[in-house]
């Protein structure tokens, strides 16, 4: 796997390659760029793109808003209003007045700050550093952007033809397929399947541009989205590639322990309130999703604690496979829903909005 470097280039490495590199060493702060009086800044959770409250411009979105007929002038002039009124956000007035629901404002949010964002991926040249900061979730407006997509978007977007086939490898070179782990997630289109068919690692880069019926411009614009995000490359990027071709174990200890952190807390932040009844309530809340378990969940309790009773043997150390990944992450996810479900049912939502924040600071996941 490639190293990424504090600090480059982007006519050495573009956009879209570095954000992948980020992405696959998880890193977690902020990537910014300046290109002669250009500047900019994407910021980054364990390699995932995140809007970031402090920087999204709001006024831009709101007037995009407005221009795109998304919002009239009347509603517009509330929000305005509101916000100084109250003292909040134009973001919160918008809910508040219940001028958009929150899935809908939120999905706004990332297709506008998308928008604002593709045209990154055409610099040819100009400055980035990476900033190791953490990002506190207060100021993580947007999560959960999948980088694979939206590289994959970003390249589709581009219109610096010369960049794109700068960054080829030579024409002789023979391209190969690496197929790596995340491949099936991506929203590849038809046109880019198709493309993807033809590296059957026999053919060079010049073969490949010559039988596909994309066209030369077309065809280069998805080797370069392919290339970028490790799914083919020369003979001597395998041995790189093949690092990421599968995911990587999963440490069960490490973060079952952490996954026990949060559920104890759980437990104990009923018990303030129920007293002894709240272990009590807890065990009926993992009853009632045992069913839809990992098999090595099916038999486990809570323990005085309020923490879940389960050996893992030697064999069990680490968890490999994608599949398995999914089953194991949404086991612990159903537990801890079903638990902070049922703080809600018994002690209110009030609780369980101080609980969920609460939680943030307690015990990592991942």
């Amino acid at each position: 796997m490639e190293e990424v470097s504090p600090r480059g280039s982007l006519s050495e490495i573009p956009l879209a390659r570095l954000l992948f590199q980020v992405w696959q060493k998880e890193k977690t702060g902020c990537l910014r760029l300046k290109d002669g009086e250009k500047t900019a800044g994407l910021y980054l959770e364990k390699g995932s793109p995140i809007v970031e409250r402090g920087s999204f411009p709001e006024k831009e979105f709101l007037k995009d808003l407005f221009e795109n007929n998304r919002l009239d002038l009347q509603a517009l002039e509330q929000c305005e209003a509101h916000s100084q009124k109250n003292q909040v956000s134009g973001l919160r007035s918008l809910v508040e007045l219940e001028i958009f629901s929150p899935d809908r404002l939120w999905g706004l949010i990332e297709d506008f700050w998308k928008e604002i964002t593709f045209p990154l991926f055409d610099w040819p040249q100009g400055e980035y550093v990476f900033e190791a900061v953490p990002i506190p979730p207060e100021g993580q407006l947007v999560r959960g952007i999948s980088t694979a997509a939206f590289v994959l978007e970003g390249v589709r977007r581009m219109q610096n033809d010369g960049l794109i086939r700068a960054s080829l490898p030579p024409e002789a070179e023979t391209i190969q397929a690496f197929s790596p782990y995340y491949q099936d997630e991506l929203p590849l289109g038809p046109h880019e399947k198709y493309l993807l068919g033809l590296v059957d690692g026999s053919r060079n880069l010049k073969s490949i541009l010559e039988t596909s019926e994309l066209g030369n411009s077309a065809s280069a614009k998805v080797l370069f989205a392919l290339l970028s995000l490790g799914i083919i490359g020369t003979a001597q990027q395998k041995n790189k590639t093949k690092a990421v071709a599968e995911p990587p174990p999963v440490d069960v200890h490490r973060i079952f322990e952490a996954f026990n952190e949060k559920i104890s807390y759980i437990y104990k932040y009923m018990s303030k309130e129920l007293g002894p009844l709240a272990l009590n309530i807890l065990d009926k809340s993992l009853d009632e999703v045992r069913a839809r378990l990992d098999p090595l969940f099916q038999n486990s309790e809570l323990n005085l604690e309020g923490k879940i009773q389960l050996t893992l043997g030697k064999a069990n150390f680490q968890i490999t496979g994608e599949e398995n990944r999914k089953i194991f992450f949404r086991t612990l996810d159903e537990i801890l829903t079903a638990e902070v479900l049922a703080v809600k049912k018994t002690l209110g939502p009030d609780h369980e909005s101080v609980l969920v924040k609460n939680l943030e600071k307690v015990g990592e996941l991942n």
